[in-house]
């Protein structure tokens, strides 16, 4: 038979257990929402970057050193630029890397995009 003396503390080892679980998914929320972060600072940054570069390349500039500052100004690192076409029609593809702000062991610290950009036929 079970007394009430037998039941002493069973309310806070539940309550430990809760709090646990509570704590475990605040902490998969976290790095969830750090990677999302910066998967959209790396989106942004690659698309900036490659209209920027595009828009040098039209004028008859250096696509890629247009890129490498854009990357910069939108603290991102630029990994790779390609200029592909001629002098009518070309196109600029982008690769850029954003740092996550806090680093989780076991898991990639960087977030990297890709976008390209190129001159409009009319």
């Amino acid at each position: 038979m079970i007394t009430v003396r037998d039941q002493h503390g069973s309310g806070t080892v539940l309550a430990l257990g809760a709090m646990a679980i509570l704590a475990a998914v605040l902490a998969v929320a976290l790095v969830v929402g750090s990677y999302g972060v910066a998967d959209h600072r790396a989106t942004t940054a690659a698309d900036q970057t490659a209209l920027s570069a595009a828009t040098v390349a039209a004028e008859g500039g250096d696509a890629c050193a247009a890129a490498r500052r854009a990357a910069d100004s939108n603290q991102a690192r630029l990994v790779a630029c390609q200029q592909t076409g001629d002098a009518v029609e070309q196109v600029i593809a982008v690769t850029v890397e954003v740092d996550l702000p806090q680093r989780w062991p076991g898991l990639p610290s960087t977030v990297s995009a890709r976008a390209w950009a190129g001159q409009v036929e009319q």
